[in-house]
């Protein structure tokens, strides 16, 4: 059986390979449970972790409340990095954006184009 060793720079504290990423602490530095796949850490460098399903379901779970903010989208057009990153709202934005100065510019030519009759003098 292969041994994981808590710190990289001293064999002093060894765990068995089987007890990385169970959920309990082994290491003193807790170095057997960071970087598991399937986790939300709280805080880098850290044995302090939530689970993906608490990620942005509006509750505190970390103490920090780190699970709560940064990467949470909080509706679909609500979020400013949702509305850079979607090019369904960048495309109809221009498009819009487009069709408005057309308009606006057959509106400008119909004015100056008007061609008043000419006064007569009696």
């Amino acid at each position: 059986d292969f041994d994981f060793q808590c710190n990289v720079n001293s064999y002093t504290e060894l765990q068995p390979m089987r007890t990385i990423c169970d959920g309990e602490v082994q290491c003193e530095s807790g170095a057997d449970e960071i970087g598991c796949p399937g986790r939300f850490y709280c805080s880098p460098d850290r044995a302090d972790w939530v689970g993906l399903d608490k990620v942005c379901d509006h509750v505190k779970d970390c103490n920090n409340g780190a699970d709560e903010c940064g990467t949470c989208v909080t509706g679909t057009l609500s979020s400013s990095d949702f509305l850079i990153q979607s090019k369904v709202v960048v495309v109809v934005t221009g498009l819009l954006s487009l069709l408005i100065v057309v308009m606006n510019c057959k509106q400008i030519h119909r004015c100056f184009s008007v061609v008043c009759p000419p006064t007569s003098s009696k």
